[in-house]
């Protein structure tokens, strides 16, 4: 397994191959499948997918196969507070405001069905850790439902539920770790 930034993917000629993979895992493991419009699929994709890529690629990475195929990923942004469109899109950020100082990285992760449990979730976590603790980054964190499966792997890789809350019928928590 091959773990690149999404910096290094843009360079090599598996670029649009590489962006249709993420795509693919992206609605295939998404909580959400059906949209009232096109445009409410796109944003829906461009806020959790595509923004991070574009504007953080550097803090994005692919885990590819041996055959250069890109089986999960991992996107962040380093610093969420100072984000505004992240925030307007995302309107339960505003709910844990308070805790983003502490942990201002924000990641989404998202694997392959044939990926999972696999181990390739955990390099990526360390790829991505490793990349704010060079820039100095003091934490990072992320927003699930309380009773998603993907609690457990957090867990495992030391992330701690530090608050919960209700939003717009959904029982949230916020999860994080400390990087320095």
């Amino acid at each position: 397994m091959q773990i690149l930034s999404y910096a290094e993917i843009k360079r090599l000629s598996i670029h649009s191959s590489a962006d249709q993979k993420l795509v693919e895992i992206f609605f295939a493991t998404s909580g959400r499948s059906s949209f009232d419009s096109e445009e409410a699929k796109f944003k829906f994709r461009y806020f959790y997918l595509d923004y991070f890529l574009e504007h953080y690629p550097e803090y994005c990475f692919c885990a590819l196969d041996s055959a250069q195929n890109v089986v999960g990923y991992i996107v962040a942004s380093p610093h969420t507070l100072s984000d505004q469109p992240l925030f307007e899109y995302h309107k339960y950020l505003g709910l844990f405001e308070h805790l983003i100082p502490q942990f201002p990285a924000q990641l989404h992760i998202n694997l392959s069905a044939e990926t999972q449990g696999r181990g390739v979730g955990g390099l990526l976590m360390t790829a991505l850790e490793v990349k704010l603790r060079s820039a100095q980054v003091p934490g990072v964190f992320l927003i699930t439902g309380q009773n998603s499966r993907n609690v457990s792997f957090y867990i495992k890789h030391h992330y701690d539920q530090l608050w919960s809350t209700e939003f717009r019928g959904n029982s949230l928590i916020f999860m994080a770790k400390h990087l320095t």
